[in-house]
């Protein structure tokens, strides 16, 4: 599978000196190249200044020369957005992008994973985005079955393109024209193990995916719920939680039948998540 949302236009722009070809063969018509991001209700809003910021990172950015610096320097949208996610700190927003492109060029999950290891982690069910499915906000639904994810059993290359995979078809979701920006992440941790032959607690992993969403898709997940977790978790999430810094603060432990407070009617709660209810 190819990755198919905003970040499409990240990975274009870190192949675009290696050819089109390079490209994984995703489209010019890609999510970003498509869509109108608007300033976020903060610095930008206010900021008479906004063009010369995005000036001033364009230039920033071709001097650090990353993997693909010169489509990202000319893509307005895409420095803006970094810009956003840093409340208009130019440097902090180039060095993010920096990292961003140097990634979409170089990390396993992108050069060297193929599809057939990638479905294999898929075939185990461990994340599903909820197609069609909207929270009471209006953001899609990413579904994370943890119980799923067994450290001794998993491909740990392909865990990550999987789960980079995903949250790129949950941004790619979002309803921008209508003012959605954010996913939703639900972790169904019934039956988590934090030790032994099945063991869940996967360390590297997470770390992995604190760096995804703080890194290569800042600001996108909205709420996160952490749905049935055991007594088991609290030493591991003793561990983790100090990793998310201010991400942490989206993080809700919810009960089974809480999740139909995150939803409008009962209708609006997919069968995945009313089977946890019951």
């Amino acid at each position: 599978r190819q990755p198919r949302a905003w970040h499409a236009r990240l990975q274009r722009c870190a192949c675009a000196e290696a050819g089109a070809e390079a490209a994984g063969g995703v489209a010019d018509g890609g999510v970003l190249g498509t869509r109108s991001f608007t300033p976020a209700r903060s610095w930008a809003e206010d900021d008479a200044d906004v063009a010369v910021r995005v000036s001033a990172a364009a230039q920033a950015l071709l001097e650090a020369a990353p993997p693909g610096a010169e489509a990202a320097a000319a893509d307005e949208a895409l420095l803006l957005w970094y810009l956003r996610d840093r409340k208009g700190d130019t440097d902090a927003a180039v060095k993010k992008l920096c990292r961003a492109l140097e990634w979409r060029a170089t990390a396993p999950e992108w050069t060297s994973v193929g599809d057939e290891a990638v479905a294999r982690e898929d075939a185990t069910g461990k994340v599903a985005l909820l197609d069609g499915t909207r929270d009471a906000l209006g953001r899609p639904v990413l579904l994370v079955r943890v119980s799923r994810h067994v450290v001794a059993e998993r491909d740990i290359d392909a865990s990550k393109a999987l789960s980079a995979r995903a949250i790129e078809a949950a941004v790619d979701a979002c309803d921008e024209q209508a003012g959605v920006e954010q996913f939703l992440g639900v972790f169904d941790m019934r039956g988590f193990r934090a030790s032994g032959d099945k063991s869940n607690a996967d360390f590297a992993f997470v770390k992995f995916m604190v760096k995804l969403l703080f890194d290569y898709f800042p600001r996108r997940v909205g709420r996160v719920l952490l749905v049935g977790a055991p007594l088991g978790f609290g030493p591991v999430w003793a561990v983790v939680r100090p990793w998310l810094g201010s991400y942490g603060e989206l993080v809700r432990f919810v009960k089974p039948h809480e999740i139909r407070q995150y939803f409008s009617t009962d209708e609006d709660v997919p069968e995945e998540l009313s089977d946890m209810m019951r």
